[in-house]
C-alpha cells in the first residue's frame, strides 16, 4: 500500500496552540490515522473505513490509476469511524488512488492518498 500525508494549517495560529483559560488546548491538529481499502474491489457499495481524529467532515475521492476522478463524496462518522460508501463502478481499481480530506472548523486540513491494489 503506497501513502503519501500532506497537512495545511490555515489562519495566523501557524506555530502557536489556542489554550483554554486553564491551560488546556482547545482544539487539535487533524489527524488521518489510517486509510482502510481492503473492502474496494471497484464495484458500486464498496465501503472505504478511516480512523481520523479531531476533525468534523471528511471528504473522498477515488482516482482511477491514469489519475482522473472517478467519483468524489462525504464519508459519514460513526463513534469515530468514518466511512465512505461508493456510488460508482469502477472495474479497472487496481493502480488507482484513494484521496481522503480531512478537516475541522478551525480551518485546518489534511490529506492522505493510498494507493489501491
Amino acid at each position: 500500500m503506497k501513502i503519501s500525508k500532506h497537512l495545511s494549517i490555515s489562519g495566523s495560529n501557524i506555530g502557536r496552540r489556542l489554550q483554554h483559560a486553564e491551560g488546556k488546548p482547545i482544539d487539535k491538529l487533524p489527524d488521518i490515522r489510517m486509510v482502510i481499502t481492503d473492502y474496494y474491489r471497484g464495484a458500486i457499495n464498496d465501503v472505504i473505513y478511516m480512523i481520523i481524529r479531531n476533525v468534523d467532515h471528511v471528504m473522498v475521492s477515488i482516482l482511477s490509476a491514469e489519475g482522473m476522478e472517478i467519483e468524489t463524496g462525504a464519508a459519514m462518522n460513526s463513534s469515530g469511524v468514518w466511512s465512505y460508501r461508493t456510488v460508482t463502478a469502477n472495474p479497472a481499481f487496481p493502480g488507482g488512488k484513494v484521496v481522503v480530506r480531512a478537516g475541522n472548523i478551525r480551518g485546518d486540513h489534511v490529506e492522505m492518498g493510498v494507493g489501491v491494489f
